[in-house]
């Protein structure tokens, strides 16, 4: 498996983004199964939502978010109260402050999930998994 972040679907999607054409052109490994069964979650998608309102229509925003969620090829685990709790953990231990509580619990799901790779452009997951691109 490979989690998806959301700095990962936010370049994806704004294609003014410095890390657009990275993003897309990573895809077709995702896409293969390369990585495994690409996966995200429900925090990440809150986080991508509040992103993608400040650079396109809310209504796009919706469209994308919705089209993640109905994807049969991605799975989005929701964080639940086991997962916040080991996120909270995460979050006292690594006090690097640009690692938000939303990385945090994408760690503790990885970490639950045995997952080892990460889509992302931030490097502040390198202390947990392995990143790509």
């Amino acid at each position: 498996m490979i989690f998806i972040d959301t700095t990962f679907w936010f370049a994806h999607i704004v294609e003014t983004d410095d890390m657009h054409q990275n993003a897309l052109d990573e895809e077709d490994n995702i896409k293969s199964g390369r990585y495994g069964r690409p996966v995200t979650s429900d925090y990440v998608l809150d986080e991508l939502a509040t992103l993608l309102r400040r650079e396109i229509e809310t209504k796009r925003v919706h469209e994308k978010i919705l089209g993640i969620l109905a994807a049969p090829d991605i799975d989005v685990i929701f964080i639940g109260p086991a997962l916040f709790s080991e996120g909270l953990k995460i979050l006292r231990e690594d006090d690097r402050r640009k690692f938000s509580m939303t990385d945090a619990t994408s760690v503790a799901l990885m970490l639950s999930k045995k997952i080892d790779t990460i889509a992302s452009f931030d490097d502040h997951f390198t202390r947990y998994v392995n990143v790509i691109p």
